[in-house]
This record gives structure tokens, sequence and C-alpha cells, in this order.
């Protein structure tokens, strides 16, 4: 999730959702998107997924995509860029925060007698102070 405060219409924004490793999004290929209210053009790297905007009117915008995760363990979870390209003064960025991942062993099943497929994991609520939700990265620019 991508929190987003614009005190003022923005256009031609560029943003950067850098990833913890552990996350991978599940739509992989670029698409343009509608979200609360806005279009923009998104793609994803290999350790951050990039939206572009072409007009923000001023409001507060909540962007989101799903991601799978494919590890357990601690991982640093990096910050979320967001400038104009036209006027590079004007940036934000959020704070980076720590999350961890579970290994999840789901109870054994006796009814199909196939083996599972891969390993599952349960994801934790990152270690923050503030009262966001987990994954979530308020940026924004007056």
């Amino acid at each position: 999730q991508l929190l987003i405060h614009a005190t003022r219409d923005m256009q031609y924004l560029a943003i950067t959702d850098d990833r913890a490793a552990c996350l991978e999004p599940v739509e992989q290929l670029p698409a343009p998107i509608w979200s609360e209210g806005l279009c923009f053009y998104r793609e994803n790297r290999d350790s951050s997924t990039n939206m572009f905007v072409t007009n923000m009117p001023a409001g507060t915008y909540l962007l989101e995509y799903e991601l799978w995760v494919n590890n357990a363990g601690t991982f640093s979870s990096g910050i979320a860029t967001i400038q104009s390209q036209y006027a590079p003064q004007l940036t934000a960025h959020s704070a980076g925060s720590t999350i961890t991942i579970a290994e999840y062993s789901a109870p054994p099943r006796t009814a199909n007698p196939r083996p599972p497929i891969g390993r599952g994991f349960l994801y934790s609520k990152p270690k923050t102070d503030s009262e966001s939700t987990p994954l979530s990265h308020p940026i924004g620019f007056s």
C-alpha cells in the first residue's frame, strides 16, 4: 500500500516502491492501472515497482498492489519515493520498516493423498512504532 497526500495538483510524477527481498508482485506484466481516480502506468523491476502518474489532483490516494511472499525470515522493506519529473525539487519519501515472515506449516490433511506442492509462509506485522497498516508507505509533499 502506498498512501499519498498531495496538497496541490501535480503532473508527471514517478513513484518508486522498493520492495523487501522476500516479496514479488503477483502481476508481473507492465500495464496501465486505474485506482483511486488515477490512471498510472505500473512496471515491475527486480527489486522495485515503478509507477508513472500523468496527472494527480490535490488529495489523498491509496495505491495498492498484491505481493507474493517467497522466503521466511526478517527483511528490511525499502522506501517509497515520489518525484516530479519536470520539477525534481518536489520529492518525498516514506520511512523504511522491518518485516518478519514466519514459515507456516499447515495441519496434515488425510483426505488428499497427494503431497503438498511448495512451502507456505505467513506474514507478520512490521516492527514499527507508527499506527500504519502493514507494508503501508505514507508519502506526500506540499
